[in-house]
């Protein structure tokens, strides 16, 4: 996501606050960048979400679910890498991202995810 705004030159929707001087132009260009965070997240992401936030007010609730390292989100990222599965129409490399995103999101919060660990 970060590569996509720095590519459309946006990056700074999400890293500042709403300039004083912004005009409707900035507003619009807010609404687009958080509608891209919000449609590229998942239904249980996309539930912190509020469509009243700016980008920057998006991506923070973001950033706050996945780097809290409180029992809850371990708990919740732990049944979801558990819970992955290679389901029939899932292409192969679908599944390998999944898995690989769910295990680094723990490992970011200092869990042990060896393969012994996790559920085949």
């Amino acid at each position: 996501m970060m590569i996509l705004f720095l590519k459309v030159g946006i990056l700074p929707l999400i890293d500042d606050a709403r300039p004083p001087d912004a005009d409707a132009k900035w507003d619009k260009c807010d609404q687009w960048t958080f509608s891209e965070i919000f449609f590229s997240c998942g239904v249980k992401q996309q539930l912190c979400l509020d469509e009243t936030m700016s980008a920057r007010q998006g991506w923070e609730a973001l950033a706050d679910l996945y780097q809290s390292a409180s029992l809850g989100n371990i708990f919740r990222l732990t049944v979801e890498f558990n819970d992955i599965k290679q389901l029939l129409k899932k292409q192969a490399i679908q599944f390998i991202t999944s898995v690989c995103t769910a295990a680094s999101e723990l490992k970011y919060l200092g869990e042990d995810i060896s393969d012994q660990k996790g559920k085949w």
